[in-house]
């Protein structure tokens, strides 16, 4: 995982992801689609659907920190 080498649009799709998993009402897609935009983000975007599901389940426990470490670096590059 290398925060700094992602592109932007990677980086500002995952916490859109997870913000749309705040909302009161998730649908099992929103669901999916996060989980599989985070193990992109540790396993990188270019693996299998399944692959990346698979890096989530493993490192869920992570979420708070990966996700406030892409929003500092949205914040470094001035967005």
């Amino acid at each position: 995982m290398n925060i700094e080498e992602m592109h932007t649009q990677d980086i500002n799709d995952v916490l859109s992801a997870g913000r749309l998993c705040l909302c009161d009402k998730v649908t099992s897609t929103q669901t999916e689609m996060f989980r599989a935009l985070f193990g992109g983000v540790i396993v990188g975007g270019s693996k299998p659907f399944g692959e990346k599901l698979d890096a989530y389940t493993a490192n869920k426990h992570r979420v708070p920190e990966v996700l406030g470490a892409l929003a500092v670096e949205l914040e470094r590059r001035g967005l």
